[in-house]
């Protein structure tokens, strides 16, 4: 079986990253439009596409889903999606540019909907948040009562880390079994509907869950010096705005692996790829 030539488009040092583990493994791999590399780079978008076989999109693959962000501007969907031979590899993709690859007959695979990467992504989110309090909150984690809302990957991740550093620890969660682990695991469990509980007995609030947990009016039972750090894709949980009038502190920390850990994050999106293009039987 003849290796995949990989043509890598766009994205930040996590894309860079993946792309020197690819071609360390012996892959052919050529990048365009991307951070510095001393790997093989095209000088326009018919020389990048012409050999490839896999063509490597961002994570996330658009901010605004008209294009695709790069180092050097922006790179519209249609003059990309007019090379139908390759197969397209991209992080969560919004609904414009799955229509115009339907409509442009492109195959492509969202390698952001893969469920290892979102767990192993987890790991350098939990970090990264636990890096944001210890440097703004006055106090140590240890003995500090933190309140996790939502108990999924990143919940379950962050609240043993802080366990493990000594925090008092209560998780939110919606379902039984959820509540179930939460107390096997020997956190203090707090069912979601319930959230207004004694909300001013946190020091630090980490919220995972993307529905509007934190509005004005329960934001108003939080502490005076509460740290909120919202790590929920947008819009995220908390009223900004309200938070801002209330004076309380709030921080959106969004896209934290690549911003904490580009490499680790970077080998992640590597092997998901691997893992993808195995199952396809396109590499062995």
């Amino acid at each position: 079986m003849m290796q995949p030539t990989i043509t890598v488009i766009g994205g930040d040092q996590r894309l860079i990253v993946t792309a020197t583990e690819l071609a360390a493994g012996g892959y052919s791999v050529c990048c365009y439009l991307t951070a510095e590399t001393t790997l093989k780079k095209a000088d326009s978008l018919q020389e990048a596409m012409e050999q490839a076989d896999i063509v490597l999109l961002p994570l996330p693959l658009s901010n605004d889903d008209k294009t695709i962000q790069t180092m050097e501007g922006t790179l519209p969907f249609y003059e990309l999606l007019r090379y139908h031979k390759p197969l397209f590899l991209g992080g969560k993709a919004g609904p414009n540019f799955l229509q115009e690859a339907r409509d442009n007959n492109c195959r492509f695979q969202d390698y952001f909907l893969r469920e290892e990467l979102n767990i192993y992504n987890a790991i350098p989110t939990a970090e990264g948040a636990i890096a944001i309090a210890m440097k703004e909150l006055p106090i140590t984690l240890s003995q500090a009562n933190c309140l996790v809302t939502g108990f999924g990957r990143i919940g379950k991740l962050l609240a043993h880390r802080l366990k493990g550093m000594g925090a008092n620890v209560t998780c939110t969660a919606r379902k039984p079994a959820d509540l179930a682990w939460i107390d096997a695991f020997g956190y203090q469990k707090l069912p979601t509907r319930e959230i207004q509980k004694a909300l001013s007995d946190y020091d630090v609030i980490f919220n995972t869950v993307p529905t509007m947990l934190f509005p004005k009016e329960v934001l108003h039972q939080t502490k005076q010096d509460v740290l909120l750090i919202d790590l929920a894709s947008k819009p995220g949980g908390v009223d900004f705005n309200a938070a801002k009038d209330l004076k309380r502190k709030a921080i959106h920390a969004l896209s934290l692996p690549g911003k904490v850990a580009p490499l680790t994050a970077g080998i992640i999106i590597k092997d998901t790829v691997l893992h993808l293009l195995q199952e396809q039987n396109i590499i062995e």
